[in-house]
């Protein structure tokens, strides 16, 4: 008898695996929701008297005559409720309260958790669907009814309204990925008053809609693994056309490869859409690792995908935070610039999100860098125009015979700061700054070597040989071929600051002319 027992129980074991696997190979389009409507009520004689399975029926005859045979409905429990005695607000609830009160909402795909409270005005109905695949809840949808006859109908609205259809994910090529809409191949409602044409069917999607990608690892029973839904950091779709052949998505993503591979049976992935429900988005800059310390001061621009044209939003405040609003793209990509360097790329759909954190790394050092290279740039600017206006006045001299002058200006020449003297510096300072960071220690050796160049480039010690070689000559009485001659190639080049070069010569020009 107990060989027996064990025997069936391995048939059952066997039967559920293939079931399992026969689901998996279901053809997608064709496969409805399993959907369920749950009414949390709270404790008053006004709202009790309304029958929470009786409105349930109710509210799903609606919704049926609305998405047809889209969506399957499973009837609730009659004494499911997710927390007794009604909700607050369903912003509290959570999945694993919901599975505790009845487990069969671990089969289900959409579950939609509907809050009756009395209201001033009548009866507060808030409405959140709750995606079981992916363990993620939209956003909630209130309405204050003053008709009671009209209570299923507007709660049926609700429902259909926080409805997120849900898209399974090919495979990527480029910024390009193609998806499959779930149930989108199943009928939909006929009535011409309840869709104005097919396209208003809440299952499908349109041009310009929005997808947030969500990757499933699961065990060999085709289970969610502990910590395997992740949704797809800093990536969405933006969904570019609609045809029988699918639907063609553009990937907006701060990642570099956002979504490798493809799906499989360890490894589901699939999409959910993001609705914006607010005017804005805030978003809040803080250093990695550590969330209670704000990034102030990073330049927040929005860069347009078609021209990569950029727009200043604004500077992160004390707080770090930055508010986005809605552009003229769906997705607005930002950069984040701190200092020289762009230290983020995000994509954002202003209103689906209250905020937003983004980590960026510490990048004091960078910035310290940063400073001192320009501090050296600046004075090599002043340094190439000094250089410049002295070497004017020297020749000036020798070619008015006033060679004590020529003389004592040469002496004043040589006092000026050297190239040596500014490699020195150059080299004691850059092996102060080692950050943890590998993309921030890269970009200041970069910025470094630049600085280097710049000085061998405008910085020549010829500029004093050939001066000291023009004075001595003449004072033989031999005429330089050139007095007035430009420096020589590769000396106080004119990109560093030809105009300041300029400007400056001509002064002293003029003064000459004025003595």
């Amino acid at each position: 008898m107990l060989f027996g027992l064990c025997l069936f129980g391995l048939c059952l074991v066997g039967v559920n695996s293939f079931t399992v696997g026969a689901q998996s190979d279901k053809a997608w389009e064709v496969d409805p929701y399993r959907v369920s409507v749950w009414m949390v009520m709270e404790a008053k004689p006004e709202l009790s008297e309304l029958g929470a399975k009786e409105l349930t029926q109710q509210v799903h005859r609606y919704c049926r005559n609305f998405v047809g045979g889209g969506w399957r409905f499973v009837e609730p429990p009659v004494e499911a409720r997710p927390i007794a005695g009604g909700l607050a607000s369903l912003e509290d609830l959570d999945f694993e309260s919901l599975v505790t009160s009845d487990p069969e909402v671990a089969d289900l795909d959409k579950l939609f958790v509907a809050s009756l409270r009395g209201g001033a005005g009548g009866i507060m109905v808030e409405v959140r669907e709750l995606d079981v695949a992916t363990r993620l809840w939209g956003p909630s949808y209130r309405r204050e009814i003053s008709q009671r006859q009209r209570l299923a109908r507007d709660v049926g609205e609700l429902v259909i309204q926080s409805f997120r259809p849900v898209v399974r994910l090919g495979t990527a090529k480029g910024k390009e990925i193609n998806v499959r809409m779930r149930a989108s191949r199943l009928a939909p409602p006929e009535d011409p008053l309840l869709l104005t044409t097919p396209e208003d069917w809440p299952l499908l999607l349109r041009p310009d809609d929005v997808l947030q990608p969500v990757q499933i690892a699961k065990d060999r029973h085709g289970k969610p693994r502990p910590g395997g839904i992740l949704p797809v950091p800093w990536t969405l779709l933006v969904v570019q056309s609609v045809t029988d052949q699918g639907v063609a998505c553009q990937i907006a993503s701060g990642l570099r490869y956002p979504l490798r591979g493809s799906s499989g049976f360890r490894l589901e992935r699939i999409a959910l859409l993001a609705r914006p429900t607010m005017e804005k988005t805030v978003l809040r800059l803080h250093i990695r690792d550590h969330p209670e310390q704000p990034v102030r001061g990073c330049a927040v621009y929005a860069v347009k995908p078609d021209t990569n044209q950029t727009t200043l939003i604004g500077r992160s405040d004390a707080q770090g935070i930055v508010p986005i609003l809605p552009g003229d793209e769906p997705v607005r990509i930002l950069y984040v610039r701190y200092g020289d360097r762009v230290m983020a790329r995000l994509p954002i759909l202003p209103g689906w999100k209250s905020e937003q954190l983004a980590s960026l790394p510490d990048d004091a050092v960078r910035l310290e860098a940063e400073g001192f290279v320009k501090g050296i740039q600046e004075q090599l600017i002043d340094l190439v125009v000094r250089r410049k206006v002295m070497a004017v006045r020297i020749r000036r001299r020798i070619a008015d015979e006033k060679y004590d002058e020529a003389e004592q200006l040469l002496d004043q020449f040589r006092t000026l700061t050297t190239r040596e003297a500014l490699y020195r510096q150059l080299q004691d300072r850059q092996q102060r700054y080692s950050p943890d960071d590998r993309r921030s220690q890269g970009h200041i050796d970069r910025i470094f070597r630049e600085v280097n160049s710049q000085l061998q480039l405008h910085l020549s010690d010829a500029l004093t040989g050939e001066l000291r070689n023009e004075l001595s000559a003449a004072k033989r009485g031999e005429k330089p071929s050139s007095p007035e001659a430009a420096p020589s190639s590769g000396d106080d080049g004119e990109s560093v600051a030809s105009e300041e070069s300029k400007a400056a010569v001509d002064s002293a020009e003029d003064d000459e002319a004025e003595g």
